[in-house]
């Protein structure tokens, strides 16, 4: 009789013991779905949404044959002649469909007369000037013609160093020769306020005043010089200058810098002819 209470004793107590170690995992697992479920409860209700990925830039970056392909037809190799002999050559672009293009001073100072190629071997007679600003080393001048391809202009105070650029001129003639570099320095000018890129790209003369592009195809300054004793060292103006300027510019065009007027022939040469 005392056997088979104990027996049963301890059937019971093992029973008991399963049967709360059951509950205890039961409760366990149904407290896991809880919080589970309030937790995503919680991120839903609690006004703050799921991290997202940051948005792209609105300039979506180009390869340099896309860059250069679109390019093709607005950079332009500028001549400046003197009684009919060309004695200076440059580059600029265009930035309206009527003929206004973009290039430095420095590139128009000399000579007398002007005509712009285009690579496909098309000239236009340069019909004057509608902008300059010698310090600053920009002039915007009046190509004869319609429909021309242009660039668009970027906002260069956007630009950073270490930024990859482009550049497209016509050194020694040789048009739409393309440069690469990056932009190594943002350095103050000597005008108040005034500002110059400092860049890698090799700028040559001839391809002074032609267009530089960051890598979303936009023009973000023009190319102006080499830096005397640097290695690749070179300079373009800011394309926020040249928007300045074209917002303030003339109605009416004006001569080239050296271009002269044509003196009045005196009654002896009249009648010499």
């Amino acid at each position: 009789m005392g056997r088979a209470t104990l027996s049963c004793t301890k059937s019971l107590m093992k029973k008991t013991i399963g049967e709360r170690f059951g509950m205890k995992l039961l409760l366990l697992i149904c407290l896991i779905a809880l919080t589970g479920q309030n937790s995503g409860a919680q991120q839903q209700g609690s006004g703050h949404p799921p991290r997202q990925q940051r948005p792209q830039p609105t300039r979506s970056p180009k390869d340099i044959p896309a860059i250069v392909k679109a390019a093709n037809g607005s950079v332009v190799s500028i001549v400046m002649s003197d009684k009919d002999i060309p004695i200076a050559q440059g580059s600029g672009f265009f930035v309206s469909k009527d003929g206004l293009i973009v290039t430095n001073y420095h590139v128009i100072e000399e000579g007398s007369s002007a005509v712009v190629r285009l690579p496909d071997g098309a000239s236009y007679v340069v019909d004057g000037v509608l902008a300059s600003d010698k310090a600053r080393d920009i002039a915007v001048i009046k190509a004869h013609g319609q429909n021309f391809r242009t660039l668009t202009l970027g906002n260069s105070d956007r630009v950073q160093v270490g930024e990859e650029v482009v550049a497209i001129g016509s050194p020694l003639s040789l048009e739409s020769t393309v440069f690469i570099g990056i932009v190594n320095g943002i350095r103050a000018a000597e005008q108040p306020g005034g500002r110059f890129l400092q860049m890698t790209a090799p700028i040559s003369a001839g391809s002074r005043g032609g267009p530089l592009f960051n890598m979303a195809g936009e023009v973000v300054g023009i190319t102006t010089m080499k830096l005397e004793g640097g290695e690749n060292l070179t300079v373009a103006i800011p394309a926020n200058d040249v928007k300045r300027l074209l917002s303030n510019r003339s109605a009416t065009l004006s001569n080239l810098p050296n271009e002269r007027e044509e003196a009045p022939q005196s009654e002896t040469e009249q009648k010499i002819q």
